[in-house]
């Protein structure tokens, strides 16, 4: 019961800081730009376990930690990426990085008018049976859809 008020209460927090982050980037029109910067920050992440180990780490004081991922990443995050790493480790969430950054991504997609799709064929259709195919998809997703045909 313990452990579903807290996952509960992390979900919360993911979908509030992704919402804040997301929000923050839509008023500068720079969501393309803060999606990137944030899916880089998550490569980073979760292929780099002296990154997460640092993160985690309670034997460096937190000013120390931002102090350090200001001048690491200075080039590559801008004050908004950096404020939400700096505000996770301050309340004792960094697990929820990775988290935040799908949800960011997810609302960033839902928001794009058209979904990229890739169409898999063992053979080449004529225009009309594909055009059949992307219009029946683009009724069930109730979007445009830009089609990626294979072969």
């Amino acid at each position: 019961m313990i452990q579903l008020k807290k996952q509960a209460m992390h979900n919360r927090d993911v979908i509030k800081f992704a919402q804040a982050v997301f929000d923050v980037s839509s008023k500068s029109n720079l969501v393309l730009d803060t999606s990137k910067r944030l899916n880089n920050l998550l490569f980073i992440f979760n292929s780099c376990s002296e990154l997460r180990l640092f993160l985690f780490s309670r034997r460096i004081q937190i000013p120390k930690k931002i102090e350090i991922l200001k001048n690491v990443f200075n080039k590559n995050l801008t004050v908004l990426e950096l404020d939400l790493v700096e505000n996770l480790l301050e309340n004792g969430n960094i697990s929820l990085l990775s988290l935040i950054i799908k949800r960011f991504n997810y609302l960033y997609d839902n928001t794009e008018s058209s979904f990229k799709v890739t169409v898999s064929l063992a053979e080449q259709l004529n225009s009309d049976e594909l055009s059949e195919i992307i219009n029946g998809v683009e009724k069930m997703l109730d979007k445009k859809i830009e089609a990626n045909v294979e072969i």
